[in-house]
């Protein structure tokens, strides 16, 4: 009768199907502290490229290492095989290449798996994972990108209808790159270097491309006479709305910055007369020192006012000091009195919903800026008013739609940690998916959860035997 083996295999057997498919362990051994292993094929063949068939007549062998997973913590492994060269009937000749390493790789499918995990955890850097695996960091920088862009690179822009654009700084010497947001799930969908219209127009080429251009209702942008231009010339449905955020920083520098100097420069001129006259009197000369120490204790109160004037009136930390600043006002800067009032009027802009009564509030908050501009033959004044009445249909459909670019903002502040964490990127592409990873958008998968347990080699994934 004939018997039946009932042997299982060895867990050893099995390890070495799921790490090294095809080839078994005989020979482990340390140089310099790092661990080689010598593995054997099982069997003596080889598939030829050519015509597909199994080819068993060895023409020759080249011996081959390669960076693996490490099998203990902090433990380099290299392992060390021979490609055997077969000839094949139909006269081609052929290498046989184990499953677990890429052709001509130096590094396994196992280590590429460990690598990308460690490169997808927040806060390892390219040279702490290259110290964990002992890659160099160029092959690190070569894995990631490879999954990034597996995941980023082509981004569904379907359900796209709001979006908001800025710049940000790349570089100093004011080198800048563009950032394009969807404002409804926080989505980074786009990245670019320069902030001219011609670095610009690939996004809008893009949308051309798939037929998308009349889906987007709205652009959140900020006054840069590039953006509201190239959506005029691209989307034809999109409303450009202006973003209160820059509108409320170009109200700061350009008219309450001006007023405050020249209320400084008024007062130090008051002070200085006086003390011309009193030492003319008194037949003496005028002592500078004594009248700058005057000067710096008179406009010390109007340090950081300018600054005090557009926060909200609704801060509880400033209530106190808000009242000295109206108190400072009130005395001695009409200037500054005047223009106070403007900054919650622009506010409520932002928050008016009605169109006829953002139009008349935005007119009158022009008419009061004309006059101060009459009455203190304050030029910055009448600049700003100009400016709200040409870009009054932007600023009225902001407070319609809602949306402005200070989600954005947010991002340019992630962005920052980003490049100051790598010390700056030189691959721009690179970098613009790293942005792209660290926003993927409200109730999205990240990339670790798209890629569990899966490693991007070349532009495909692999999955070890293990995950069945």
């Amino acid at each position: 009768m004939r018997s039946v083996s009932t042997k299982t295999p060895s867990v050893s057997s099995l390890l070495h199907d799921c790490l090294w498919p095809g080839y078994r362990p005989v020979d482990v051994r340390r140089e310099d502290g790092i661990l080689v292993i010598r593995l054997q094929a099982r069997k003596k063949q080889a598939v030829c490229t050519h015509c597909g068939k199994l080819c068993f007549k060895r023409h020759g062998a080249q011996l081959r290492r390669a960076v693996d997973a490490p099998l203990y913590p902090h433990q380099r492994t290299i392992i060390e095989y021979e490609a055997n060269r077969y000839r094949c009937s139909c006269g081609h000749t052929c290498t046989e290449c184990p499953e677990f390493i890429e052709p001509r790789a130096k590094v396994t499918k196992n280590m590429v798996l460990y690598a990308q995990q460690l490169l997808r955890c927040a806060g390892l850097t390219i040279s702490a994972v290259g110290e964990l695996t002992g890659l160099s960091w160029k092959t690190l920088h070569e894995l990631d990108k490879a999954q990034l862009k597996y995941c980023y690179e082509t981004l569904d822009l379907s359900d796209v209808r709001n979006i908001a654009i800025d710049e940000f700084s790349v570089h100093k010497n004011h080198r800048y790159a563009t950032v394009v947001l969807d404002n409804d799930t926080c989505r980074v969908l786009w990245v670019g270097r320069g902030k001219s219209k011609a670095c610009v127009q690939p996004f809008f080429d893009k949308l051309k491309e798939r037929g998308l251009c009349g889906n987007i209702r709205s652009v959140a942008c900020d006054q840069n006479a590039a953006y509201p231009s190239l959506v005029r010339e691209n989307l034809t449905n999109a409303t450009i709305v202006y973003d209160f955020f820059h509108v409320l920083a170009n109200w700061r520098r350009l008219v309450l910055s001006e007023a405050k100097k020249r209320t400084q420069q008024a007062i130090a001129e008051q002070l200085r007369a006086q003390a011309e006259q009193k030492a003319k009197e008194q037949n003496s000369r005028l002592d500078s020192k004594q009248l700058k120490e005057s000067v710096k204790r008179a406009v010390r109160g109007l340090t950081g006012i300018d600054w005090m004037m557009v926060r909200p009136q609704d801060e509880p930390d400033s209530k106190k000091r808000r009242e000295r600043l109206l108190e400072t006002l009130q005395k001695d800067n009409a200037l500054l009195a005047a223009l106070y009032p403007i900054t919650e009027s622009l506010r409520l802009l932002w928050k008016t919903k009605d169109t006829e009564q953002s139009y008349r509030l935005l007119k009158t908050i022009a008419s009061l800026l004309l006059q101060i501009n009459r009455t203190y033959n304050f030029k910055p004044a009448k600049s700003f008013a100009l400016m709200l009445k040409r870009r009054s249909d932007g600023i009225v459909k902001a407070g319609q739609y809602g949306y402005s670019t200070n989600r954005l903002e947010g991002v340019n502040n992630r962005i920052k940690v980003l490049k100051r964490t790598a010390y700056g990127y030189r691959d721009m592409e690179y970098f613009g998916l790293k942005i792209k990873s660290i926003l993927p958008g409200r109730n999205v998968p990240s990339m670790y959860e798209r890629l569990d347990g899966v490693a991007v080699i070349g532009n495909h994934y692999w999955s070890g035997p293990w995950r069945g």
